[in-house]
């Protein structure tokens, strides 16, 4: 069958409309959001579906506003259309908001679409398709809308949380009725980011000598990405609209993008700030300022509602649910006539957080033994052969050269191994450790009882994720699920 002639198509249910973000929320309110994904659902699948929402709940606690973007499904049955595809599989069934915590399957809360049933009111399930085949589906749950459990059951949660609510996302098909894609609910934050700017991380690497520098922040409510760029060493002439700054032409700068995809890897674009002849973005989203060194420094807002060729929201989740040191799956890149592929490029990453007391620990050139406070520490090996243990706390440990192991202890703890065969250590109800670049020649080391044959190794987006049952000890940064086996273990 053929998809719907019109991809616009909107479906208010019941009565017509367009689909704006619901926004009665006072002076205050409180921010959340959630990625979903099919590893998430319980029996995890390996659907390549994929949805963000954003929510935020009033200061009254008895209204939650949200936003869902979902791609990789058929709406067709939902909006009443034609179906995008001739794959019945597909085909979305229910839309529900559960309650329930992580890894564990709970009773609807609040039921928005099943197919065959009445639904909800014009205000709390709003449709629209876009242009891309994926579809943003907005509302608000009221305290007095008809759903299963009472929204004041959970808004005191809400208010207090500090990672997860126990309400999730559930979108199921007819080929995963239990669910195609899940996502928990989570508080929203602020989130700040940064990026370096060279041309050895272009693909192929350049030896240009342009470099940059940016600093990001997305907003709590995960609709504006606030960024500032800096470049030296490139003619930004033609993009000020001014002479050049030299008589060499093949300095010019002739386009600067945001890009989806991650290290080493060349991906498609995601926003356009600048391109020679073309129209470019509004005066918020791209202003340029030539500073007296000839260097210059591009400063804007990418919002959700610019246009942009993939929208904001479709990295949302990945920053907010991202670590302080970790790569994001976006990166800068400034392209030139010499090099119009790419003249120098950033990897953008989330920037050492602040908040609470952190301690820094670091070896020397020898062979150390760190042992960190219990609290949020940040520790570096430098050289040797190091033996580093975090204990409790938040910790940020990085091995430096050398073979090293790493032990992050309690809590949420991201590891770096750098140079040398490396040993990360993975206990029972140890916390989650975040390793961000485990090499063929690092392995894992099992303790505590913990065996081979009871983990659960699953793809999670682009990283690796290792679970013991429910109690999730490693989550590997860009490594592939089906390349870890035994002998990665020790």
């Amino acid at each position: 069958m053929s998809p719907s002639t019109d991809p616009n198509h909107t479906h208010d249910a019941p009565g017509q409309g367009t689909t704006p973000f619901p926004v009665a929320l006072g002076t205050s309110f409180v921010p959340l959001f959630a990625s979903l994904t099919g590893t998430q659902e319980v029996p995890s699948n390996t659907s390549t579906a994929r949805g963000f929402s954003s929510l935020a709940l009033n200061t009254a606690g008895d209204a939650l506003s949200y936003s869902l973007t979902v791609s990789g499904l058929d709406f067709g049955r939902v909006l009443g259309t034609t179906p995008f595809t001739s794959d019945t599989s597909d085909d979305v069934t229910l839309i529900h908001i559960h309650d329930g915590d992580r890894g564990v399957n709970g009773p609807v809360a609040l039921s928005l679409f099943q197919a065959g049933a009445a639904n909800q009111d014009a205000d709390d399930f709003k449709i629209v398709r876009n242009a891309d085949n994926s579809v943003t589906l907005s509302g608000i749950w009221e305290q007095t809308d008809a759903s299963t459990l009472p929204l004041s059951n959970f808004a005191n949660e809400i208010r207090g949380a500090k990672q997860d609510v126990g309400l999730y996302w559930n979108v199921h098909t007819t080929r995963n009725p239990g669910g195609e894609v899940r996502g928990q609910l989570q508080p929203s934050k602020p989130v700040n980011l940064s990026a370096s700017l060279t041309g050895t991380q272009e693909v192929p690497p350049n030896t240009s000598r342009a470099t940059g520098s940016s600093s990001l922040a997305l907003n709590a409510a995960g609709d504006a990405l606030r960024y500032s760029l800096t470049v030296s060493g490139v003619d930004f002439g033609r993009v000020l609209g001014t002479t050049p700054f030299t008589p060499d032409t093949s300095d010019d700068v002739t386009l600067i993008h945001i890009h989806d995809g991650d290290r080493g890897v060349n991906g498609p674009v995601a926003l356009s700030l600048f391109q020679a002849g073309a129209a470019n973005q509004d005066a918020d989203d791209f202003k340029i300022v030539r500073n007296a060194d000839n260097s210059v420094t591009l400063s804007g807002i990418w919002e959700q509602t610019d246009a942009s060729t993939l929208p904001l929201s479709n990295f949302v989740g990945e920053i907010q649910s991202a670590t302080p040191n970790q790569d994001v799956g976006l990166y800068w890149n400034v392209h030139t006539t010499r090099n119009p592929g790419g003249e120098v490029r950033g990897q953008l990453q989330i920037s050492q957080q602040q908040g609470g007391a952190k301690d820094a620990i670091t070896g020397t050139k020898g062979n150390d033994r760190l042992v960190g406070t219990g609290g949020r520490d940040v520790m570096k090996g430098l050289a040797g052969n190091d033996v580093i243990r975090g204990l409790g706390g938040n910790d940020v440990i990085d091995g430096g050269i050398g073979k090293d192991r790493i032990d992050g202890g309690l809590g949420r703890n991201t590891l770096t191994g750098k140079g040398g065969a490396d040993v990360f250590v993975l206990r029972k109800g140890n916390g989650l450790n975040i390793v961000t670049d485990f090499k063929g020649n690092d392995r894992m080391a099992l303790t505590n009882g913990l065996q081979f044959g009871s983990l659960t190794i699953s793809q999670q987006g682009r990283n690796t994720l290792i679970r013991d049952g429910q109690d999730q000890l490693a989550r590997l940064i860009g490594v592939r699920a089906n390349t870890i086996t035994a002998s990665d273990f020790v």
